[in-house]
């Protein structure tokens, strides 16, 4: 599948306080928000400078960013060992190879929506 590396200056929005975090222990100033920001950190990982999210029932779920999410759905939906899933599955898919995005079933949905083969 898709394996990079992140570097800083390429950090997308969603993960930048968590490595910020994980790295550097910087906390939002807000009281209230930065106690809330610890509970959900306390999901996150940090392996060899790659950003991974605890998973419940499986191992760590990499962090992907919007290019690297995309690749990844294209190979799922439509590359080798593809079956043009719709979008449910298709992101109970990515999740099931071990990758993570906060916005994994609305990118899925709309990659499978945009098909023109399905």
């Amino acid at each position: 599948m898709v394996c990079s590396t992140s570097s800083e200056e390429n950090t997308p929005e969603w993960r930048k306080p968590y490595l910020d975090w994980l790295q550097n222990d910087i906390l939002p100033a807000d009281k209230k928000e930065a106690r809330s920001f610890r509970m959900r950190a306390s999901r996150f990982i940090l392996i060899d400078g790659v950003l991974f999210r605890k998973s419940f029932a499986g191992p760590y779920l990499r962090c992907l960013d919007r290019e690297e999410s995309q690749a990844v759905l294209h190979t799922l939906h439509s590359e080798e060992c593809a079956n043009h899933a719709g979008g449910k599955s298709l992101s109970n898919k990515a999740q099931r190879q071990g990758y993570f995005w906060p916005t994994m079933r609305k990118d899925a949905m709309e990659f499978a929506k945009k098909c023109d083969a399905c």
